[in-house]
């Protein structure tokens, strides 16, 4: 990664909203495929499904892993990896 200006790195998700993408949804350390699942399934149902913006979607599906009754689920590990980055619409 490159260093930016205030001297943060410029990564893959800053060329990516320089390439033309409105909004990344990413991690920033390698989850493992249930974390994803259930991830990424609430969000795309709210967010597809409920049409809710993309920054409602997130928030609520961080904070259903986090009051989940599975262990697994309400680690950090299993919602604090995502991080929405652009237009949250």
């Amino acid at each position: 990664a490159k260093e930016g200006v205030g001297r943060d790195a410029l990564g893959l998700e800053w060329t990516m909203l320089l390439a033309g993408a409105s909004s990344i949804l990413a991690t920033h350390w390698n989850v493992g495929a249930n974390h994803s699942y259930e991830f990424l399934n609430r969000f795309y149902q709210y967010w597809l499904h409920d049409k809710m913006s993309k920054a409602k979607a997130w928030r609520k599906t961080v904070l259903e892993l986090k009051k989940s009754k599975n262990t697994e689920l309400n680690s950090p590990y299993a919602y604090a990896a995502y991080s929405l980055t652009g237009t949250w619409k």
